[in-house]
């Protein structure tokens, strides 16, 4: 079987950001005419203390008046991933699109991305497996390539939740004060996009490992729709429409579960924590990335990317993105190991080792 390496790294991250004043502003905006000031006003105090104790400052969103959009981080990340691997638009066989806030129904964003990249003949398709749909690309691609199917592979991602937001009945306005904790995690997301190429010929950055855990338990901990889906009868008896996420649950859960996966996994890949240069991780918040890291005994310089300070939430877009700056920061040298660790709702989580 063929090795699989990773040939480069693009990413784009918007010129925009969103304050914390400016979201609480436009929460305090589209309630003041229907929830009562002094309620307005510990809603706002709350959402300020949650955003110091997770340690968000700022979200990146897109300046559509200088064309930025999903498309166009897309292209731009893909294009910079094509730069740096000194290889045609035209050698990409296969493209593959995740996301968990794309944009395209029908067609496939995989499709138009290849549009736009001039390509006409190669393979492409999207897949949905929330935020760990880079490293489920990753392992799909990696199948791909040790068969010989395929010798290049792009893996693209582009999130702008807040493209979607209209279309999806999400916005600042509440029904009522007892829902603003299952839409806060709304307030945290941020715009953001990456590629990266895999290829079964390299000298360096090779996938080595990969592995996944999921379960069903918590299928409705957070949930986005369009609004009016029917909903199977064991979605807790809530109603659902647009933006729905038990935040508490859900960091509870990938506090508990991430760091005994990944004990675990190491240790059947006859590793140890210790073998690891770098840890890259889906961000969440300080208290996740700082809990996991606490959990598993490990300094905090081990993982010393953070972007959830100025960009938020980049979904699927997080772990990619803070390996090319990674790599351009200068973080990683040859030889290092690098522990990717996802984790999704589902809940899913998942691993790989990439060896530079």
């Amino acid at each position: 079987m063929k090795k699989v390496y990773i040939s480069s790294l693009g990413y784009y991250i918007p010129s925009g950001r969103l304050s914390n004043q400016e979201v609480l502003e436009s929460v305090r905006e589209a309630n003041k005419n229907h929830v009562t000031p002094d309620d307005l006003d510990l809603l706002l105090y709350g959402n300020g203390r949650k955003f110091e104790f997770l340690g968000i400052e700022s979200r990146s969103v897109c300046r559509t008046e200088e064309g930025e959009n999903a498309v166009m981080m897309a292209v731009s990340a893909s294009r910079n991933a094509l730069h740096k691997a000194e290889i045609r638009a035209d050698q990409i066989d296969c493209i593959i699109m995740c996301g968990v806030s794309n944009p395209f129904r029908e067609p496939s964003f995989a499709l138009v991305l290849s549009r736009r990249l001039g390509l006409e003949a190669c393979d492409f398709f999207d897949i949905n497996d929330t935020c760990n749909g880079f490293l489920k690309s990753m392992e799909l691609a990696g199948l791909y390539l040790k068969t010989g199917k395929y010798r290049n592979i792009l893996i693209a991602v582009s999130e702008n939740p807040y493209e979607l937001a209209r279309g999806l009945g999400i916005d600042y306005r509440l029904q009522s004060v007892a829902e603003a904790d299952n839409r806060f995690s709304s307030l945290l997301v941020g715009s953001g996009a990456a590629a990266v190429i895999l290829s079964s010929d390299g000298n360096g950055k090779e996938l080595v490992h990969y592995r996944e855990t999921r379960e069903t338990l918590n299928w409705d901990a957070s949930i986005v729709t369009v609004p009016g889906i029917g909903f199977p009868d064991d979605a807790s008896g809530r109603k659902r429409c647009g933006f729905y996420t038990d935040a508490r649950l859900v960091s509870a859960e990938v506090i508990k579960e991430l760091p005994a996966f990944a004990v675990e996994t190491v240790a059947h890949w006859n590793m140890s924590l210790d073998d690891f240069k770098l840890f890259i991780m889906h961000q969440l918040g300080n208290n996740v990335t700082f809990a996991t890291l606490d959990k598993l005994q490990l300094d905090h310089d081990k993982a010393p990317l953070n972007t959830f300070r100025e960009c938020g939430n980049m979904a699927a877009a997080n772990i990619p993105i803070n390996l090319a700056l990674a790599e351009e920061q200068g973080k990683i040298s040859t030889g290092d190991s690098i522990l990717l660790m996802s984790s999704a709702c589902g809940l899913s989580y998942a691993l790989a080792h990439i060896l530079w």
